[in-house]
């Protein structure tokens, strides 16, 4: 009896352990996709002043 409560509890905690680190990938994904969208924002800011700045090109 108790090795089963004992093999409950390690599953327990073992799938908090990975429901921590799944909300930390998650979080981290989100942080990367909206620098990413900045990111190109930024990118396609520069791109139409260079373009602003060089009409003959």
């Amino acid at each position: 009896m108790y090795e089963c409560i004992h093999t409950m509890d390690f599953i327990h905690k073992t799938s908090v352990q990975a429901n921590l680190i799944i909300n930390r990938a998650h979080k981290r994904f989100h942080f990367l996709k909206s620098f990413n969208y900045s990111k190109n924002e930024v990118e396609s800011m520069h791109s139409s002043v260079v373009e602003t700045d060089h009409p003959t090109n």
